[in-house]
């Protein structure tokens, strides 16, 4: 035993394999070691493969997304042009039906004033016509058809609108002025107007402070209307009476 202490070569090869062997079990040791990061390594790598097929996923959804909503784009822009291609034609029928609708009104307002100086003049050649027409019976009143006048008397004091002007026919005689209602076919509004007009003449600085004494000259006039002109203390002179005849109780 002390001869193999003693001898160096011995000791030496003794030595070597106690040191490979040492060698060997940490070569292991850190193999395992290495093996056991290893396999963390690869569950994280499946790990983020996972996730990142997860992401792949997410980003086929979003192109998806993506593709659906540019579809729905396109078809808000289309709607919204055909919109403002029906609003410009709107437009452009608006503002040619309102060039057409400024035409009417002016030619209305050319036919107004045409009418309205047809019936003034005719309205006057009318009235003429009737007042001859019943001259002997307004001689017989005392009134010569041809002193009548035609002309418009304003509304002083506002019994209807002040300072408006009403045509008038009357026929002034020293302290007596003769208003006249001259009609073919006679009616209460006819009848309601001559009230007026004499009302207007009562009121007159010119013309009132006479005796007013109003006729209703027509050629048609039912009974109803004439009794009630004569209550109303308005002469008539008329050429038919229409209506039947009712008797008053006495």
């Amino acid at each position: 035993m002390e001869d193999l202490l003693n001898n160096q070569e011995f000791i030496e090869k003794v030595a070597r394999a106690v040191l490979e062997r040492i060698k060997n079990e940490v070569v292991i040791s850190s193999l395992e070691e290495v093996k056991d990061e290893v396999g963390e390594l690869k569950g994280d790598m499946n790990g983020l493969k996972k996730d990142v097929g997860e992401l792949k996923g997410d980003m086929n959804g979003l192109k998806k997304d993506v593709g659906e909503l540019k579809e729905e784009l396109k078809v808000v822009n289309e709607n919204g042009r055909r919109q403002g291609e029906r609003l410009d034609r709107l437009e452009t029928l608006v503002t040619e039906h309102g060039a057409k609708l400024d035409r009417l009104e002016r030619e209305m307002r050319n036919m107004r004033w045409e009418l309205k100086a047809y019936t003034s003049r005719g309205g006057v050649h009318m009235e003429r016509a009737m007042l001859n027409l019943y001259r002997e019976a307004l001689l017989l009143h005392g009134i010569n058809p041809s002193g009548v006048k035609h002309g418009e008397i304003e509304d002083e004091k506002g019994l209807i609108v002040k300072g408006r002007k009403f045509e008038i026919d009357f026929y002034e005689e020293g302290e007596r002025i003769y208003v006249f209602e001259i009609k073919t076919n006679c009616s209460k509004d006819d009848l309601d107007q001559l009230i007026v007009r004499r009302k207007l003449v009562e009121n007159s600085s010119s013309l009132g402070g006479k005796e007013i004494i109003p006729y209703l000259v027509c050629n048609v006039i039912s009974r109803r209307l004439m009794r009630m002109a004569e209550e109303d203390g308005i002469r008539v002179i008329a050429g038919t009476l229409t209506g039947r005849e009712t008797r008053r109780s006495g």
